[in-house]
């Protein structure tokens, strides 16, 4: 039993030599990417509702008549696209890619023949290494107190003309409303048509001014902040009515 326990140990004291035998002494700095996309532009975008003249209807909760004004924000991300499907080996479990499938790298190392952008492996702190044409580099490397080492050991790619396309993908997002006012109908009470007024010019994109105004269930025309509205039916459910000015 000793001599089986000192055969086993020495085999394990072997395979951290070799693991250390294949790291290369020389470390990089790695510059991290923000996972933030970077904002690249902001426009406003107005959504006015103001079909003059004809027969509208509106629920209870819902708009009469507004006229908001948005931010649109765009934003702009880098990402590496395979070019087909692939496997990629090392001596960790093989990483296996589908035509299109989208990574993101987490960073970028400076080598001596250029910069290269690193993509995470299963393992954690391993990283493949692909330069700016989308080919990956020979080596793995593995991350340390921030910092990259390369190893010796080469990896296996197939097909051998396998490569990433580097994509810049675009989003956007649209804010709560900046401008501009929105007017719904909240039904009747005690013989007087409700409205709520909404003014988001007084607001501060996440809580809104408004206010309640009532009117005479049996007044035919009202006014609310310059929009004119002619009352056809007004009911505890819905109005019906035509926007005159």
């Amino acid at each position: 039993m000793k001599k089986l326990m000192s055969l086993f140990t020495v085999g394990l004291l072997s395979a951290c030599s070799l693991y250390e035998a294949t790291s290369n002494l020389d470390s990089h700095m790695i510059s991290f990417y923000d996972t933030t996309p970077t904002l690249i532009s902001s426009e406003y975008v107005t959504d006015k509702s103001y079909p003059k003249g004809e027969v509208l209807t509106a629920y209870i909760g819902y708009t009469v008549v507004d006229n908001k004004t948005y931010r649109k924000e765009v934003y702009r991300s880098e990402e590496l696209r395979a070019n087909m499907n692939a496997t990629i080996s090392s001596f960790s479990m093989p990483i296996k890619l589908k035509v299109n499938e989208v990574r993101k790298a987490v960073g970028q190392v400076q080598l001596k023949d250029g910069a290269y952008m690193l993509l995470e492996d299963n393992m954690p702190n391993y990283v493949f290494l692909i330069n700016p044409e989308g080919e990956v580099f020979p080596q793995m490397g593995v991350i340390k107190n921030n910092r990259l080492t390369l190893l010796n050991e080469k990896i296996s790619i197939r097909p051998k003309d396998f490569r990433f396309d580097v994509v810049a993908k675009s989003s956007s997002s649209q804010t709560r409303p900046v401008k501009g006012f929105d007017i719904k109908y909240e039904g009747i009470n005690l013989d007087r048509m409700v409205f709520t007024y909404y003014d988001y010019s007084k607001s501060d994109s996440t809580s809104g001014y408004f206010e309640n105004i009532t009117f005479p269930l049996s007044q035919e025309i009202v006014e609310i902040e310059g929009a004119g509205i002619k009352i056809l039916k007004a009911t505890p459910t819905k109005l019906d009515y035509i926007i005159i000015k």
